[in-house]
């Protein structure tokens, strides 16, 4: 009886563990489209769009939330003179998100 409970409460590990590694990488997605299309507003070369998404990745591991980041990258295209729509933000943010393959 051990032996089925052990193995159920594995099973329900990997079934966690596989549904948290979803959503990591559904985030890391939608940040990369985010990053992408705020370089590009930006007029940023390939390696400063490169660095520009791992900043975002690194607040996002840190905790930063999914609206601090999208108010962070507005900021951001804002302060270099672009207008930007922090609705416009949201759904690049979401598409990038929902393109995520499933594991």
């Amino acid at each position: 009886m051990t032996r089925l409970f052990e193995e159920r409460e594995r099973a329900a590990e990997t079934i966690f563990v596989q549904a948290e590694e979803r959503l990591f990488l559904g985030r890391r997605r939608g940040l990369q489209a985010l990053a992408a299309w705020a370089s590009r507003a930006m007029g940023h070369d390939d390696e400063a769009a490169t660095i520009y998404e791992q900043d975002l990745i690194v607040a996002m591991i840190k905790g930063a939330s999914d609206d601090t980041l999208v108010a962070r990258v507005c900021a951001d295209v804002q302060a270099d003179g672009r207008r930007v729509s922090h609705g416009a933000a949201i759904a690049v943010f979401a598409q990038g998100a929902a393109s995520t393959p499933i594991l």
